[in-house]
């Protein structure tokens, strides 16, 4: 093999080399194209727990992002407060603690008064009680007297 030989191989095997890499790179380049392009992800959304809502991330190959964590819950007092038709309502958390509202249908127009259950004994041993329809005042005895101011028995 002369020189004029291997100067001829030597360049048919450069320029093999050089084919190769430029049809190489030719096919290389839409796939990049392709990855470089920004996803699109379906407009959908997803519900989280606390009523926020997320949509898809591309970033994250359409996935939905993560729901955001929750704010504290807020703790109310354990107290009630009794509506005119006689149920109790609670506090609401939502409503910054602010008492739930009163059923409508309340048939009752004053609030139900509950007595204190102590009594007081009349002139003739009988006892008697506070009488919730007169301000919790106690109710009279059966001979018309006020328990503990009875009239003076007879003669």
């Amino acid at each position: 093999m002369g020189k004029a030989t291997h100067k001829l191989t030597m360049r048919l095997l450069l320029l093999f080399l050089v084919v190769f890499l430029v049809a190489c790179q030719q096919e290389a380049e839409p796939y990049q194209q392709q990855s470089s392009e920004p996803k699109v992800c379906n407009k959908d959304a997803k519900v989280c727990p606390d009523g926020q809502t997320v949509s898809r991330n591309p970033k994250l190959n359409c996935q939905f992002d993560p729901c955001p964590d929750s704010a504290p819950e807020v703790e109310c007092m354990d107290d009630m407060k009794q509506c005119s038709d006689g149920s109790f309502v609670i506090r609401d958390p939502e409503q910054q603690c602010a008492f739930k509202a009163c059923p409508e249908q309340s048939k009752q127009k004053q609030p139900v008064v509950y007595c204190t259950q102590d009594v007081l004994q009349c002139d003739d041993g009988s006892y008697v009680g506070r009488d919730s329809n007169n301000n919790c005042e106690f109710k009279t005895c059966p001979d018309g007297s006020q328990p503990g101011h009875s009239k003076p028995g007879l003669d």
